[in-house]
Parts: C-alpha cells; structure tokens; sequence
C-alpha cells in the first residue's frame, strides 16, 4: 500500500490524480474489547500457527459494532446511513451477517466482501485490502464521499478506518492512501 500522491507507486503514468479512483484517509480508530482475550486469535503450536476462532465472535462484533462506527463518524458529522460504500473483511458469513445487521446494511454493500470470500476465501488480515481493490474498482460513489473500511483481529479488536473517496467513479484505480490520519491520530501510530 502506498501512502500519499507523490509516492512513485501512487501514480499510474499517463493519469492525473483526478482520473484513478483513490481512498484518502481521514480517520483511524482501533478498539479492544475487554474479556475477549480467548474469543479471536493465534495460538503457536508445534505446528506453527493455529487460529482460535470462538462461535461467539459473530455475536461480539454486532454487539459491539455499531457504537465502534458511530464514535468514529461523529466527529466529522456523519452517520452510518449517509456513509455509502462499506469495506468489510471477509471474515465468514457469519461475520458479514453479524455487520449487515448491526449496522441496518443491505447485501449490495457487502457484495465485493461475499466475492472476495467465495473466491479467496478469509485471507486474515489482507483479506479488507482485497475488498477494498474491488470495491475501489467498482465504486460508483461521487468524489468526495465517505466510505469506512473495518476488519476484526485478535482479543475481538475492531480497526475502523473512516476514507474519503477521491477521482472520478469508473476511473482506474489506486490504493494509496493519503497521510491526513497522522494528522489527528500521527504520535500514537
């Protein structure tokens, strides 16, 4: 992932930033939910890696989702109805079902998370990052709309990512992002 337009990797010769479909990043926001320290993560066996994945984890990111998004929206004057396109980790079916209802969403918004699933499967972590190339690819949101971008990780962590899409829908795309969340948020990362 590229960060910021003058980055060589951010640029597609021949095209202005106008013309690719960009995410810019106007807010981060990382949650740890007390008491799920055994619902989601990684246990390091003789084998390797080895994933602890709880029943429970569908039911722990509803209960816990829409008060994440709505904390970070309110600060820039948003709510999760004005917001739309939505970048979810294919974590599973039971993920992305516990996030359409927690957050009132219809299938199309998870369209892109359903393909990536059925076709690549739960890629971890990149899984959001292959949703979101998809989602960039075939976003037909005006410039300047808000799109929000979240995975789920270890302990029951939500990693929410408030983006503002820039360049014409259709156009190529790009995933470079730009540097404005190290603006609010920079000495912490």
């Amino acid at each position: 992932m590229a960060v910021g337009d003058e980055h060589p990797l951010a640029r597609r010769p021949g095209t202005s930033v106008a013309a690719r479909r960009t995410a810019r990043v106007v807010e981060s926001r990382s949650t740890l939910h007390p008491g799920t320290a055994d619902e989601l993560g990684w246990h390091v066996g003789d084998t390797g890696f080895e994933v602890v994945l709880s029943a429970r984890l569908p039911e722990l990111v509803g209960a816990h989702l829409l008060g994440d998004v709505k904390a970070l929206l309110v600060e820039h004057d948003l709510t999760p109805d004005q917001v739309p396109t939505w970048v979810v980790h294919a974590g599973g079916p039971r993920i992305l079902d516990a996030v359409r209802d927690a957050l009132g969403l219809d299938e199309g918004h998870l369209a892109h998370s359903r393909e990536s699933l059925r076709r690549a499967g739960n890629l971890s972590s990149a899984s959001v990052l292959h949703v979101l190339a998809a989602t960039l690819e075939a976003s037909s949101a005006p410039p300047g709309s808000p799109a929000v971008l979240m995975a789920f990780g270890p302990g029951v962590s939500t990693e929410l990512v408030l983006l503002r899409l820039d360049g014409a829908p259709g156009a190529p795309t790009s995933t470079a992002t730009g540097a404005r969340a190290g603006q609010r948020a920079g000495a912490a990362a």
